[in-house]
């Protein structure tokens, strides 16, 4: 049985898997957030902004002193 080890602790390949929508993550990359593994298409749907116009997830935001830029909707 393989295993591996992420967030610091050890799981079986097929209990890793998304807190969301429980796919199974594997050796896919995952975000993590308050100690809990995600797919990428959860944890940019349940944590990112979104767009106040079109409600799309804004997953690049570039902040400066003077300006606030958005730089992609999805």
């Amino acid at each position: 049985m393989q295993v591996l080890l992420a967030l610091d602790k050890i799981w079986h390949v097929e209990h890793f898997v998304c807190a969301y929508c429980k796919r199974q993550l594997g050796t896919d990359i995952f975000y993590e957030n308050d100690g809990l593994p995600y797919c990428e298409l959860d944890y940019q749907e349940v944590f990112l902004p979104k767009c106040a116009e079109c409600c799309a997830t804004i997953v690049d935001v570039s902040l400066s002193l003077w300006s606030i830029q958005l730089t992609l909707c999805v």
